[in-house]
């Protein structure tokens, strides 16, 4: 069992090294529009017309990977405290950027924020406690769910199960986690709609299990199966069986109003309750060179979702 003192910053480290491990397997979807101007009509414009499309590609990367960062790095009650530390993010994000250009050539680079396009919830527990009989998500995309399991409150003949309902007929998955009596190591069983099942054994660290739901794996590496990220959405995610199994978990949904959850104080709180997230940013690009001046408005979808 994990004990009080101390236990929402351990928390808060455990899921923002969870952050930290996804921005490499996470992917995006993009819609921008961009202008590309021949400024000087030299030989060179071909290749500065790669350089200013790679410059878009990078941005567009680094900005969802720093958005997720910012995203799980408070628990925001405030959506103008967001944008603003969104703001901040990125124009540091583009100094540097502009910096490491200008010292390889003549080249001038900016991005900036420009606000929150479409706003998604973060549903969060973030200190380990009942996870209780919830229906954290009713009906919305998810594109982030990160389970944190106090192993030693889970019951080997009763399992704590979290179910994921699709959009369409034949979605359902539910999650079966249970203790492995007779070995160290949790059961994982995944249930189709079908009704086969398939068994996996994760083992935990300090009798604490981190699971990525999205992807279907362990934070330590140790074990897959089929994450909700092959079921189409919007979903719901219920929370059933064994109750009284304790953890701690961080959803991320494009409903504004995923469920019947307070909305979390300034501050942060103990949970369940629901923060501020980004799902969609508008931002703006520019790449100017000698030749060519390429500037792109563009959304970036910052979670992939079921």
């Amino acid at each position: 069992m994990v004990t009080a003192g101390g236990e929402q910053d351990r928390a808060q480290l455990m899921l923002i090294g969870a952050v930290a491990l996804a921005f490499v397997i996470l992917g995006f979807v993009t819609v921008f529009n961009a202008l590309v101007v021949d400024a000087g009509g030299s030989s060179a414009v071909g290749a500065d017309v790669g350089g200013g499309e790679e410059f878009n590609h990078e941005v567009r990367r680094d900005v969802r990977t720093l958005t997720i960062r910012v995203d799980h790095g408070r628990i925001y009650a405030d959506e103008n405290r967001l944008t603003k530390d969104l703001n901040h993010a990125t124009a540091e994000y583009s100094r540097v950027l502009a910096e490491t250009h200008a010292a390889t050539g003549p080249v001038a680079t900016n991005v900036s924020y420009d606000g929150i396009r479409t706003p998604g919830t973060r549903v969060v527990q973030n200190e380990t406690q009942p996870l209780g009989a919830t229906t954290p998500v009713t009906n919305g995309r998810v594109g982030w769910f990160v389970l944190l399991l106090d192993t030693t409150t889970l019951d080997a003949s009763e399992s704590f199960d979290v179910t994921v309902d699709g959009d369409s007929a034949g979605e359902d998955i539910t999650y079966s986690f249970s203790d492995r009596a007779e070995s160290d190591g949790v059961y994982v069983n995944v249930t189709g709609a079908s009704g086969t099942t398939t068994s996996t054994v994760c083992h935990p660290a300090n009798d604490e299990m981190l699971v990525d739901l999205v992807r279907g794996s362990s934070y330590t590496s140790d074990c897959e199966f089929g994450g909700i990220d092959t079921v189409d959405g919007p979903v719901s995610v219920t929370f059933s069986g064994d109750i009284d199994t304790e953890g701690e978990y961080d959803i991320v949904t494009d409903d504004t109003n995923p469920n019947g959850l307070s909305p979390c104080p300034a501050g942060g709180a103990p949970g369940p309750c629901n923060a501020r997230a980004v799902w969609v940013a508008e931002i703006t690009t520019t790449y100017d060179s000698p030749s060519v001046s390429y500037r792109a408005t563009q959304n970036v979808t910052i979670y992939p979702s079921a």
